[in-house]
């Protein structure tokens, strides 16, 4: 696999490494449910449209797949924050609040 050199994608994979600790602490969840590589794979371009699209539609949805009987931990602080940093800096026109 080719590296990108982007400040951002490097940001971004430090934030889902960080869901990971979060979802393998789950009780429920565990290492199975780990956000893995493929998203992050078979693209030769790293743009902010292509990272945003990866996080809006393949992480968000599948993280309230995964709590979406955990209301408390979707409203996390801590998830909240990953949430918002994600749509924040990869939304060039603002944020957009998490759900």
């Amino acid at each position: 696999m080719k590296a990108f050199d982007n400040d951002t994608f490097n940001i971004l994979i430090k934030k889902i490494k960080d869901l990971n600790l979060e979802i393998v602490k789950d009780p429920s969840l565990g290492n199975s449910f780990c956000i893995g590589h493929s998203y992050f794979c078979g693209q030769d371009n790293c743009s902010d449209e292509w990272m945003q699209s990866v996080v809006e539609y393949d992480i968000l949805p599948m993280l309230e797949k995964y709590w979406f009987d955990e209301t408390a931990k979707l409203q996390n602080m801590a998830y909240t924050e990953r949430v918002q940093f994600c749509r924040c800096y990869l939304n060039g026109k603002g944020c957009i609040p998490p759900k």
